[in-house]
């Protein structure tokens, strides 16, 4: 069956599905989709096993990556500070003036937000039992319990390619080769300056705000003078993301480009973390700390690498 809507609200059009069925979402065919898959972080070749956690292209992929705040009209209103920088000409003696560049931090009065955590689904390429190419999602049992995940995987689908197909009758039959994750790109080893990493990064920061971006490049800029190891950026739903990582010191450095976020640390060794997917690592704190993006973070971040 194929679902060509916009979106689905419930499960009404799925009855058909055994309760307590394994099923899978997907699309069939994928050459028809080839630029659709480079957009959202599949590779060119298309190959059996990559899996991706798929990038933003509209409200429930962004979701699925980054969760969402919902406002909490019911409770008092909280002030939150937001960074913004400030230009101003400052006087330094005999009728001069020189232009000197600020942080502030802005307070804003507003609703209390509720956090809810970002779905992650990842979309794997497998091959069905004619070694046709599938993208599909996991394996999702078809119960009450599961409708709001069900629901959410279909539209993912449907904002992703226009249609969505399910695939039940032939889930026995379809390979499970070894996932090989899409979700970041590493930089080589060894010196890297601060010029040539700036183009590198600088997809990854218009993805911000323009008031924030300044911000960000300071931040990155600051965690590149502690001479990391070696760097890696995110890529598909990890886009937004770049690791810094100090072998010597063992802490492996998480950045957002994301305003209102937070830089993750973690102890883990590369190999362990670049294994997770984003759920796991946002979702169970593994980090060892999580600093947030306030005027203390530059010397937080001193008192850890410096």
């Amino acid at each position: 069956m194929i679902i060509k809507k916009k979106r689905i609200r419930n499960l009404s059009s799925l009855s058909f599905i055994k309760t307590g069925q394994l099923v899978r979402f997907g699309v069939a065919d994928i050459n028809r989709f080839k630029v659709k898959c480079n957009d959202i972080g599949f590779t060119s070749n298309l190959e059996i096993g990559e899996t991706i956690l798929p990038d933003k292209v509209g409200p429930v992929s962004r979701r699925n990556a980054e969760g969402q705040y919902i406002p909490e009209k019911d409770k008092e209103k909280e002030i939150v500070y937001y960074p913004r920088e400030w230009t101003r000409q400052q006087w330094v003696g005999r009728g001069e003036t020189e232009e000197v560049t600020d942080t502030v931090y802005i307070p804003v009065e507003r609703y209390q937000r509720k956090f809810i955590p970002p779905q992650c689904i990842e979309l794997t390429i497998l091959n069905d039992k004619h070694r046709n190419k599938l993208i599909l999602s996991q394996k999702i049992k078809f119960v009450e319990e599961n409708e709001k995940l069900m629901v959410h995987t279909v539209n993912l689908i449907l904002e992703l390619f226009g249609e969505c197909q399910v695939f039940q009758d032939d889930l026995e039959q379809i390979s499970n080769p070894k996932i090989r994750r899409l979700s970041w790109e590493i930089l080589p080893k060894g010196d890297y300056p601060w010029d040539k990493l700036v183009k590198d990064i600088t997809p990854f920061i218009n993805r911000a705000r323009k008031s924030n971006r300044n911000l960000i490049y300071k931040r990155l800029k600051k965690l590149h003078k502690y001479k990391p190891d070696f760097k890696a950026y995110g890529k598909a739903g990890f886009s937004g993301y770049i690791v810094f990582g100090y072998e010597d010191k063992g802490l492996y450095i998480l950045e957002s480009v994301y305003t209102n976020n937070a830089t993750y640390v973690f102890t883990s060794n590369w190999e362990e973390f670049s294994r997770l997917t984003k759920a796991e690592i946002l979702n169970n704190n593994y980090q060892e700390y999580r600093i947030i993006h306030t005027k203390e973070w530059e010397a937080e971040i001193a008192k850890l690498l410096g």
